[in-house]
């Protein structure tokens, strides 16, 4: 089931889809995030502490990460790897938590095989307008997260939707294809004029990279499909009741 808050901004991101595929070589101007998007675009990584995200899931009991955190707290790390690899195990586990895992895992001194390290398990990719940013996150277990920097938001969840599945398999696909381009970790540095960012989440960590608008790439074709089907289907939803 997908989510979506508030219903304006559907007419808001159709048209700045219009505008960053119509616009792609302007500059933009920095952007004021409108009151709480900071903290939505942060959890789109999926590498804050553990110690953190559990202090943000109150009404959730996650007993393995707590033991976890706990055991670490106490310098028992071979505790809270074993209570850590127990929650990875977890059915039905969000793609973002278990990355939020493997992060974790990491900074203890574990670390996933060489061929699991590169599989992109996420993307999120940023695209600067005038005086905005439109950002879209997809990941390997069929979410996506569309929101513009001044406060619109559309949350999508897996709903069998056959054509946006493939979609965001080919967002991803697009994405694994900048593996080696990239550069490891994660930039928090203004997105320089005339390029959009792409950071590749994978459970050997975070990879960025800048992508000149004057260079297309596949990745630009999948992203903006996407975007119209996710808009689309909003649209639609609304108009429904």
């Amino acid at each position: 089931m997908q989510s979506f808050m508030p219903v304006a901004a559907i007419a808001v991101v159709m048209f700045y889809l219009v505008w960053v595929y119509r616009n792609r070589t302007r500059g933009g101007a920095p952007v004021k995030a409108a009151p709480g998007m900071d903290r939505l675009w942060e959890l789109l990584f999926a590498d804050q502490s553990l110690s953190d995200f559990l202090s943000e899931q109150p009404g959730v009991t996650w007993p393995e990460l707590r033991e976890a955190l706990e055991a670490g707290r106490r310098g028992k790390n071979d505790d809270a790897v074993a209570a850590l690899k127990k929650a990875l195990a977890a059915p039905n586990l969000e793609t973002r938590v278990a990355l939020l895992i493997w992060n974790s895992l990491r900074e203890i001194g574990e670390s996933p095989s060489a061929a699991e390290a590169e599989v992109v398990q996420g993307v999120v990719v940023e695209i600067p307008i005038q005086r905005d940013a439109v950002v879209l996150a997809v990941y390997r277990d069929g979410r996506a997260r569309l929101f513009s920097w001044r406060g619109k938001a559309l949350l999508w969840e897996p709903t069998g939707d056959e054509e946006v599945s493939s979609l965001l398999e080919r967002v991803l696909a697009d994405s694994q294809a900048l593996f080696f381009m990239a550069q490891p970790g994660r930039k928090c540095t203004a997105i320089p004029e005339g390029t959009n960012r792409v950071t590749l989440l994978t459970f050997g960590g975070i990879r960025t990279f800048d992508a000149r608008k004057s260079d297309p790439l596949a990745l630009d074709s999948s992203v903006g499909a996407l975007i119209k089907a996710l808009t689309a289907r909003e649209t639609k939803s609304v108009q429904g009741g």
